[in-house]
């Protein structure tokens, strides 16, 4: 298969887990396709292999949403192809706000909201020159609902839903669409750690009596980038088997 588009899709955490998925879903569907990773450089090389067996242009790049290079542009010139930018990366933190350290509380919050919000702010201003791009961030049912001992976590993920919701209002004009969606348990590396019962648990409260997959979430990001959402934008989707914890 030959790539059909001549723009790029950046995944950022997308060497492994929801955004490994969500790179190989759009690969599949003709988009060059940026892996984005921080330390996982086995991972992305997987993934960047994957997807050059599909036929389509693919590159990798390096960097911490922690503290993002000053001169962004200049170390990755590719961002200024991007069209599609999904926010998928970020950090969890499973523990009680007492315990919760002013370390912890920055790490979260720089990578899954500052880092998000000033690597958007670079993509969008080319994007802008173009009007015409899509934004989706991959925020968490727990945004919704919280969960304990995830507060700082739970924070972090709304954050990204107001973000979602002002910025569509801003870029509407410009033809950006921008949207979230918000995944409920799902099978990747931070619930591989949860325990039998706990896993028990949880399958008896989803309606639909499983764990997502992976696939369910790219899927569902992949429709928020296609020309079959042109008219949706500001929107946060659910895609959590119909579990809403309360």
């Amino acid at each position: 298969m030959t790539s059909k588009h001549n723009s790029w899709v950046l995944v950022t955490g997308s060497s492994r887990g929801i955004g490994a998925q969500t790179a190989i879903e759009h690969a599949k569907r003709g988009h060059n396709i940026i892996v984005h990773y921080n330390s996982n450089n086995a991972g992305a090389n997987r993934v960047l292999a994957t997807i050059v067996e599909l036929g389509v242009q693919c590159e990798k790049v390096c960097f911490d949403l922690n503290s993002l290079p000053q001169d962004l542009d200049v170390k990755f010139p590719r961002l200024k192809d991007v069209s599609i930018l999904v926010n998928n990366a970020g950090v969890a933190s499973n523990e009680f706000l007492f315990r919760c350290s002013d370390g912890e509380i920055d790490r979260v919050l720089n990578s899954n909201i500052k880092g998000t919000i000033q690597l958007t702010r670079e993509v969008c201003r080319h994007m802008s020159k173009r009007k015409h791009g899509v934004v989706v961030n991959v925020s968490s049912v727990v945004a919704q609902c919280g969960n304990p001992a995830q507060s700082v976590y739970s924070a972090s993920k709304a954050a990204l839903i107001g973000f979602t919701r002002s910025l569509a209002l801003e870029l509407a004009r410009r033809d950006i669409r921008v949207n979230a969606v918000a995944p409920g348990w799902i099978e990747t590396d931070m619930t591989a750690t949860l325990s039998e019962a706990k896993r028990e648990d949880v399958g008896d409260r989803i309606p639909l009596t499983r764990m997502g997959t992976p696939e369910d979430v790219a899927k569902a990001i992949a429709f928020l980038t296609s020309s079959d959402a042109a008219y949706i934008t500001g929107q946060v989707i659910n895609v959590n088997g119909g579990l809403y914890m309360g």
